[in-house]
């Protein structure tokens, strides 16, 4: 990759040959981990719920607001990212699911989890009226049932929710990166900015 002009490498897992390595031939390393990836021993109350309140899993993920999750997956990145040579620290994965989440356009629709639904209700939200929107516009993208403008105020709300609970997230990332050393970088594999609301 030297070789090539390359400048730096992002890993998924900071082992000593793989920094040894990057430092040999003067690359700048990053680590990358998932947000709110599974653990092999997360059950269903780890996972994001529809609104039918089925479980989905996306992209290897659970519920971004199941905070034994998201701290655990923080905690060991952070952990590997106190190792020496490391230049930065990507999240990956730091969202709710997308329409093009692997395991299926149905994960979208979430998360109506207990949590999410206590969470949104704290911020002043109703997460009935998110619930109720969201069906309406599963059944016009389905069945081309519904009036469109019906559901768009609640999808608004339901987008709303998801930005404030990521945006927590990001700060406590943010935090937590720069307890390790305040010279480490902090980024984040993102969408472009007209998905964004997705």
């Amino acid at each position: 990759l030297a070789a090539r002009g390359f400048r730096g490498v992002v890993l998924s897992a900071a082992t000593e040959p793989a920094l040894e390595a990057a430092q040999q031939h003067g690359l700048d390393a990053y680590l990358c981990f998932g947000a709110f990836g599974l653990r092999s021993d997360a059950d269903e109350a780890s996972l994001a719920h529809d609104v039918d309140g089925i479980p989905r899993v996306w992209f290897s993920s659970g519920c971004p607001n199941d905070p034994g999750l998201a701290e655990s997956r923080l905690e060991q990145a952070c952990r590997a990212a106190g190792k020496p040579g490391l230049r930065g620290i990507f999240v990956d994965g730091a969202r709710f699911a997308s329409p093009a989440s692997p395991e299926g356009f149905d994960a979208f629709w979430t998360c109506f989890c207990p949590r999410c639904v206590r969470k949104a209700g704290d911020m002043g939200m109703d997460a009935g009226a998110m619930e109720k929107a969201v069906r309406a516009m599963i059944r016009f993208i389905e069945r081309g049932e519904g009036v469109l403008e019906q559901c768009l105020s609640g999808m608004a709300d339901w987008l709303r929710f998801r930005k404030r609970c990521i945006g927590e997230y990001f700060a406590r990332f943010r935090t937590a990166v720069r307890e390790i050393r305040s010279d480490l970088a902090a980024g984040a594999f993102v969408f472009t900015p007209s998905l964004r609301a997705l």
